[in-house]
């Protein structure tokens, strides 16, 4: 069931880069909305984040990911309301983990890519 991680999140990554490249077509930082999605395959290529090598791979690139994804969205939307609705739900989802002061990175990880859907559909009006 391993692989089920490496597709779960590769489908939606190849499904999510044409979009949201010609979403950020005419803005000057459509860069991000390549190199965000283009690091999440280096997570999906290095899945076993507890081993020595794919962990480092897997961490550089997901943080890599997150800080490009993050950045679009306070850059290129007109609408900031994406980060208030991502801090929300992913805040209400936080209090939930009883060991959230571990999960911290995880958490990180799903506000950035909370945001980035989120932004996304309010662009496309979704």
């Amino acid at each position: 069931m391993g692989w089920l991680f490496q597709v779960g999140l590769g489908v939606p990554v190849a499904l999510l880069l044409p979009v949201w490249l010609e979403t950020s077509e005419r803005s000057d930082f459509q860069f991000l909305s390549f190199l965000a999605p283009a690091s999440l395959l280096f997570v999906v290529a290095a899945p076993h984040f507890k081993e020595e090598f794919e962990g480092k791979v897997h961490g550089v690139a997901a943080i890599f990911g997150a800080l490009c994804s993050l950045s679009w969205v306070a850059l290129v939307p007109q609408d900031y309301g994406a980060m208030f609705i991502a801090a929300i739900v992913v805040g209400l989802f936080t209090m939930l983990d009883s060991d959230r002061n571990k999960n911290y990175i995880y958490w990180l990880e799903m506000f950035a890519f909370t945001s980035t859907f989120v932004s996304l559909f309010r662009i496309i009006g979704f």
